[in-house]
């Protein structure tokens, strides 16, 4: 029995010397700060915004073929209000695209949105400014709108395209309440 008990006690040493180890070697910091603690289960009740969605391409005009310019402004139909987050035109030309204008959406009731500015992106074999990224982040009511690139004489396109301009609308749907 006094053997079991000096085992015990051997194996209790062992333990507490070993987490001591540990503790010393381990992080610091992990449990330090107890108050940056988040409870999950409701933290998405108390915050204000909602997680953000996944975007959604409205509309996709494009190909891997040859392009020339002169493209005709694609449409695009909204079921439901959404937030417009990226639009992107395609502007390839051999030497280097044209400096990045503005990009817009009109209503088929003829309203505007933006036009928002864009900036450049390289394009196939380093192209300077092929595309034309606008990020408005700004919310449309549903309809037809009618993509409006400031210069439509570089808009790439193609016959598999039925002549219209290389462009692609992402964005969010809204959240009913």
């Amino acid at each position: 029995m006094r053997s079991r008990i000096l085992v015990a006690l051997s194996l209790s040493a062992v333990l507490v010397a070993s987490a001591a180890v540990l503790a010393a070697c381990g992080p610091k910091e992990e449990f330090k700060n107890t108050s940056a603690f988040v409870d999950t289960s409701t933290a998405a009740a108390a915050s204000p915004t909602a997680p953000a969605a996944a975007p959604v391409k409205f509309l996709e005009v494009g190909n891997v073929y040859g392009v020339r310019t002169g493209a005709k402004a694609p449409k695009f139909t909204l079921e439901k209000a959404a937030t417009i987050t990226e639009i992107d035109d395609y502007h390839y030309i051999d030497g280097g695209g044209p400096t990045p204008g503005t990009i817009g959406l009109k209503a088929a009731d003829g309203k505007m949105y933006g036009p928002w500015p864009c900036v450049g992106l390289d394009g196939q074999g380093n192209v300077k400014n092929a595309t034309w990224k606008a990020t408005p982040n700004a919310e449309v009511p549903a309809g037809t709108y009618t993509v409006i690139d400031s210069g439509p004489g570089t808009w790439s396109t193609n016959d598999r395209a039925k002549s219209l301009g290389f462009a692609t609308v992402l964005g969010v749907y809204a959240i009913a309440h």
